[in-house]
């Protein structure tokens, strides 16, 4: 009777707070685009038809709907350095207007064309990106600025995006090698998701370190294999340690399926 008793005391007491209005939960939406490449092709058909944001004029109303709109530049925006030895060099030089006026918030640069035309560019790319309010992520100076999380703030919400790309390496005609490419201590480029213990760990600080900056944390992931359909080893390894570390999304790229 006793412990009956202090149940209905407790459950008495707790009565007049549920009568409160229940307060709505501030709400973000994002669109993810995955993989943007406007160079080539694209480039010269916004030539040929004298409109800079023609790439997105069909997409427009979509992006520019959402409260952030984020993707992956995967060209180079600069027309600065030079290509590297690979069969696909890709560069965008004039596509800063059309992501502008697409309505993107945040580009991850970790990818394996980010260095397609050497640090310099990347670089450059990256400056006039955030000059122009475009936040980047994944790539950077040196391996702190490039694992360091883009933060933006939406309704209330503070979302921390973290960029990183593990992808198959190889050698000529491609020629994609993290050694090359990946930011050092002291030297420029992107963010590598390295699979071995170390790497993963590596990666769960950095999730952990943005979750303390942030109510949310999303991970791009640049990965895998291109043309597969479903995720490897590897990618699902590098998304649960994400995941398990206080990410609350992880966003896939790279397979172009």
């Amino acid at each position: 009777m006793r412990r009956a008793a202090l149940f209905l005391c407790a459950l008495l007491i707790a009565l007049p707070g549920a009568l409160r209005p229940v307060q709505a939960q501030p709400s973000v939406t994002i669109v993810f685009t995955g993989d943007l490449m406007l160079g080539r092709s694209l480039e010269e058909a916004a030539r040929a038809r004298n409109d800079p944001l023609f790439a997105f004029r069909r997409v427009a109303e979509l992006l520019q709907s959402a409260d952030l709109t984020v993707g992956n530049l995967e060209c180079v925006m600069s027309a600065l350095g030079t290509p590297a030895p690979k069969r696909y060099p890709l560069r965008c030089a004039e596509a800063l207007d059309a992501l502008r006026w697409a309505g993107f918030d945040a580009l991850s640069l970790a990818n394996n064309h980010a260095m397609d035309f050497g640090s310099v560019a990347l670089l450059d790319m990256r400056s006039r990106l955030n000059a122009a309010g475009i936040a980047t992520f994944g790539a950077g100076e040196n391996r702190r600025a490039a694992r360091t999380p883009a933060v933006l703030l939406r309704n209330g919400v503070r979302i921390a995006f973290l960029g990183y790309v593990n992808v198959p390496q190889d050698g000529p005609p491609f020629f994609f090698r993290n050694d090359l490419t990946a930011a050092t201590d002291t030297g420029p480029g992107v963010a590598w998701a390295r699979a071995d213990a170390e790497g993963v760990e590596l990666i769960q600080a950095d999730v952990r370190a943005a979750r303390s900056l942030a109510d949310v944390v999303i991970v791009l992931l640049h990965a895998g294999t291109e043309h597969a359909r479903a995720p490897n080893h590897v990618q699902r390894q590098l998304a649960y340690a994400a995941m398990d570390s206080g990410a609350t999304a992880v966003i896939g790229a790279h397979p172009h399926v």
